[in-house]
């Protein structure tokens, strides 16, 4: 029946079709718009993490050099007292002594860092001063400054007479004739 009513099973069908399609529908645009997405906090986490490893692993290089020059000091310093307990001091026994149980560590203090390693933590000496800049633009005006001290009183003069502001005055030139 293509043309007439549909039977209600083939009205089930088509509307389990058409579920169907919007349901794949709306699942390919999700994978479409969510793939880069997650794809790009991928990269970004995995550079991020990188640099963590990287520092992570310059201050474990940091500590083991540092850990190299205090056990050599160490060692400096106390190299009589080991001397002297070394041959069991204090102890009768014939057998081996308890320095001779752990191995010795090898100092390898000439570490080189790499030219790619960082380190957040030593600082090279101080380098030369660079050429000076160009001017900056003027800058703002600044808050008005405090009042001056008061200047001296003024000297009372002479009242002069007061004249009268009426002067005869010169006849003027004779003016073009015409």
């Amino acid at each position: 029946m293509i043309f007439g009513k549909a039977s209600p099973p083939e009205h089930q069908l088509r509307q389990s079709a058409f579920l169907a399609v919007t349901i794949s529908t709306v699942a390919v645009i999700t994978s479409i718009i969510t793939l880069p997405m997650l794809y790009s906090f991928i990269i970004i986490f995995q550079s991020h993490l990188f640099r963590e490893i990287e520092y992570c692993k310059a201050r474990t290089r940091d500590i083991n050099i540092e850990f190299s020059l205090l056990s050599n000091k160490a060692s400096d310093i106390s190299n009589d007292r080991m001397k002297r307990q070394h041959s069991n001091y204090g102890i009768n026994s014939n057998g081996p002594s308890i320095f001779d149980q752990y191995p010795q560590l090898s100092l390898n203090t000439n570490h080189k860092l790499s030219s790619r390693s960082f380190c957040s933590c030593q600082q090279g000496s101080v380098g030369q001063s660079g050429a000076p800049g160009d001017n900056g633009p003027p800058g703002v005006d600044g808050m008005p400054g405090t009042d001056g001290n008061n200047g001296r009183d003024a000297k009372i003069l002479v009242v002069l007479e007061k004249e009268s502001g009426c002067f005869v005055c010169p006849q003027g030139p004779r003016g073009v004739p015409g």
